[in-house]
């Protein structure tokens, strides 16, 4: 019995360490959006929708996975790029890790130098600031005499 119950354990051990598995989880081919033009398309571009798609859903974890790992393998729209590194500065400024946030920013004003938020993420308290530090970096507002 106690032999039964010891590899009944080893098991359940092993199916917990699976679920905590760093990979991220891709979204089926299917649900990437039909709006995408194939030549957009490449391996890390399932990564990218997958992990706009945990970000709407409010699976920040899953989100930064798949966003980080769109970016390892490379996106072809600069566009998908830019908004990638945006929405990492999102997780990371809301997870409190500001120096993350600042450089995701940063690199997305490398991508785009007129790189801005839009109405409904302007202002956040959350992300704003690092936001402004940023850009104030990049171009400094030029004071008058």
């Amino acid at each position: 019995m106690l032999f039964f119950r010891t590899i009944a354990l080893s098991m359940m051990a092993l199916i917990l360490l699976a679920a905590c598995s760093s990979t991220p989880k891709p979204i089926k081919p299917q649900d990437i959006p039909k709006s995408s033009k194939s030549e957009d398309l490449n391996k890390g571009s399932s990564f990218y929708f997958s992990g706009i798609t945990y970000y709407e859903e409010g699976e920040y974890e899953d989100a930064e996975k798949n966003l980080k790992f769109a970016l390892t393998l490379g996106l072809a729209d600069p566009e998908n790029n830019k908004k990638a590194h945006k929405f990492l500065a999102f997780i990371y400024c809301a997870s409190e890790r500001r120096a993350l946030c600042e450089n995701e920013f940063k690199q997305a004003f490398d991508i785009d130098p007129g790189f801005t938020l839009s109405p409904a993420e302007s202002g956040h308290p959350m992300w704003q600031p690092a936001y402004d530090m940023v850009k104030s970096r990049i171009a400094p507002v030029k004071k008058t005499p």
